[in-house]
């Protein structure tokens, strides 16, 4: 039995070694019609009986079946043509050669093949004690189009061929050999670790081949499935690779994200962006070296209020088709702290300078919240100074998203209990208008 030879780099290992399954089982000393380990003390002269451990057409004993025996062929380490033996093997027996391989980390992702083959000695043979056979199908069916055996008739001379099939490996035929190695695409999202509401940030996302090299491939030199620059992606995952990113509630796009080689969408108020990959040369999303950092993509943000507190953010990278892992193709959440703060402001005037005994003047008092935090619950006053009396409320006017308290609360904003301003966002504004009977003399 033959494994034609593994594909470049790739090596058997000599332990644990090869194992072999036979059916039927080896009898526990030579017996007939076993699979087993074929340990041969001399050549099976024409005729010999396969039947029988011994026959009397022969001067010498031949032992067929020694039970426990391995066979007499183990291949050593190494990458070129493996070769198994020998065996017996009756009508309807059958033999499995199990045996591991060292794959190295530098193959490339994609399908490898590898083809197998077997010959035996040829039952018709005549002259030559130790002529060969294989069958006719698939004799040449691997990489190199390497003939397992020049023989594939029988000595007796049929023409119809020896019956029976190799196991192609060719990457159009068979593939229960076929071996994947996947991908392993990865993304990393770093963000500010605090942010005050009302003001901007920078998130900054990573893709990363985290596992082998992505690239062209070619059967005749790599054992693996024809692979061109232009079909990798359809052969092995999304062309361009794609980054998306939703962000948190209250968190906007300040402008639309930018890397090399990177194309984004989602401009400026945007909750959400996608940027898709795609080198200038060669015009593709490949090859990618394995174990390789893509080019940075910048994100600028702002917070608004309903950020308060925390924001917490993940992005994700595109999968590809039986990825290795998946666990990494999501970004591990980005935690801000956000601080929120309200600017609170007030403003008074009468409209004049001078004021005579006896007289009335209007204040006109104007209490605002530049934001960012809202500042719902704030309480107002304005407690009339000596020299005024009689102070009452007149009016109130609201703006921006400033709420008036009810008219008969206004009255609180004149004394030490103050007028409580139970809705108070970020913008509004409240104008009241007081009046008051003017009682002092002087300048």
């Amino acid at each position: 039995l033959f494994d034609l030879a593994l594909p470049p780099g790739w090596t058997y290992l000599t332990s644990p070694g090869p194992t072999y399954t036979y059916s039927p089982l080896p009898q526990p000393s030579a017996g007939i019609n076993s699979s087993g380990a074929e340990t041969p003390t001399a050549i099976l002269p024409a005729g010999f009986p396969v039947n029988s451990a011994t026959s009397a057409n022969s001067a010498t004993a031949v032992s067929l079946l020694n039970a426990g025996l391995a066979p007499g062929v183990v291949p050593s380490a190494g990458n070129g043509t493996l070769s198994f033996g020998s065996f017996y093997l009756p009508q309807n027996g059958v033999i499995t050669v199990s045996f591991v391989v060292s794959i190295p980390d530098s193959a490339t992702v994609g399908i490898y093949h590898n083809a197998a083959g077997a010959v035996f000695l040829d039952p018709t043979r005549l002259t030559t004690a130790a002529r060969m056979v294989a069958p006719a199908t698939n004799v040449s069916a691997n990489r190199n189009a390497t003939a397992i055996s020049s023989n594939t008739t029988y000595a007796s001379g049929a023409t119809s061929g020896v019956t029976g099939t190799h196991y192609s490996g060719r990457q159009a035929d068979s593939n229960s050999e076929d071996v994947r190695l996947l991908a392993d695409l990865s993304i990393t999202k770093t963000g500010p670790a605090t942010a005050s509401a009302g003001g901007t940030g920078t998130y900054s996302l990573i893709g990363r081949n985290q596992g082998r090299a992505i690239a062209s491939q070619s059967f005749s030199s790599s054992q693996a499935t024809d692979v061109t620059t232009s079909n990798v992606p359809a052969t092995l995952g999304a062309n361009p690779i794609q980054i998306t990113d939703t962000l948190p509630a209250g968190v906007l796009l300040a402008a639309t994200p930018t890397g090399a080689n990177w194309t984004c969408t989602g401009g400026a108020g945007s909750t959400t962006f996608t940027c898709s990959y795609f080198q200038a040369t060669p015009t593709n999303a490949y090859p990618l070296a394995s174990n390789t950092a893509l080019p940075t993509i910048t994100a600028s943000v702002s917070f608004g209020t309903s950020s308060c507190a925390t924001a917490t953010n993940t992005a994700s990278i595109s999968l590809t088709p039986l990825e290795s892992v998946t666990s990494n193709n999501t970004s591990n959440a980005v935690v801000t702290a956000v601080s929120c703060s309200a600017s609170l402001s007030i403003t008074k005037d009468n409209g004049t300078t001078t004021l005579v005994a006896g007289a009335t003047t209007n204040y006109t008092i104007t209490f605002a919240n530049a934001g960012p935090a809202a500042a719902d619950g704030a309480v107002a006053r304005d407690v009339s100074s000596p020299g005024l009396s009689g102070c009452s409320v007149s009016t109130c006017n609201q703006s921006g998203a400033g709420v008036c308290p009810l008219a008969g609360q206004w009255a609180n904003l004149l004394n030490g209990t103050g007028l409580t301003l139970s809705s108070f966002a970020s913008g509004a504004t409240l104008t009241f208008v007081v009046a008051c009977n003017v009682t002092a003399t002087g300048q």
